[in-house]
């Protein structure tokens, strides 16, 4: 959507007027976390009880497949004709913006920083307050998942015997796909032991392949981990990794 001068001046508001948005873009953060992880049509169930009609509509139209341009321009056209300026035109604006990231399938934390950049001044605060009980969210859903059908013992037999050297060893040899799916189902103490050898940063990374992986056959989950154990084998044989590891 382009922005003409007067629709700028229409839309200026306050630091403290913008402030009242950051409810509205946790909000549609929150619909892009759900259809990220379930699904565009996993947000169906919430429209109903949408209070924003213009998010409700727009959404709709997203979920009913309607053409992207088509959308853009639907949304456009009611936010030129409707009355309104400053924060509840400014609301409109990031409406439209979220409901076209949601439909191009932008990650929430991209989407998060193309909404709060309509904040100007308060763009940074923001989002480091959004991004922040995200990524612990994310975390303790990580840690928190129990074992189910996918549980198999050889993560269980290997890791324990590794000292966190070694584990930074495999780690640098492993792929990431298959690191997140060797770690399905993994015990915490397991889980535990991967995330504190890596990086801040790729820890998160590896966290959101999880909550995003979706199904997966039990399968896929043991042949990961046999790659793993494959990995771990030859490092111990190259002398990389102590020897005398359980379960290899």
């Amino acid at each position: 959507m382009m922005y003409d001068y007067n629709l700028a001046q229409k839309a200026a508001c306050s630091n403290k007027e913008k402030l009242l948005l950051k409810p509205l873009i946790r909000h549609i953060f929150n619909y892009a976390i759900k259809a990220r992880r379930e699904g565009l049509l996993a947000i169906e169930d919430s429209l109903p009880a949408e209070k924003s009609h213009l998010l409700q509509q727009g959404l709709q139209l997203v979920l009913d497949g309607t053409d992207p341009d088509i959308v853009g321009e639907i949304l456009k056209n009611k936010i030129y004709s409707s009355p309104g300026k400053g924060p509840a035109l400014l609301a409109k604006i990031i409406i439209h913006s979220g409901v076209c990231g949601i439909q191009k399938g932008y990650t929430p934390l991209i989407l998060l920083r193309v909404l709060a950049s309509f904040l100007g001044d308060i763009e940074a605060e923001t989002i480091n307050e959004i991004e922040s009980s995200y990524k612990k969210e994310s975390m303790k859903n990580f840690l928190n998942n129990t074992p189910g059908i996918y549980r198999v013992s050889i993560l269980d037999k290997i890791i324990p015997g590794l000292d966190d050297r070694s584990i930074q060893k495999m780690l640098r040899e492993v792929d990431t796909s298959d690191l997140a799916r060797s770690l399905i189902g993994a015990g915490l103490e397991i889980k535990k032991a991967i995330l504190r050898n890596m990086s801040k940063r790729a820890a998160f990374l590896l966290v959101e392949d999880m909550n995003y992986i979706g199904p997966v056959r039990k399968q896929d989950v043991e042949e990961a981990q046999i790659k793993l154990k494959i990995i771990i084998k030859r490092l111990v044989e190259q002398g990389e990794i102590p020897p005398g590891i359980t379960g290899i």
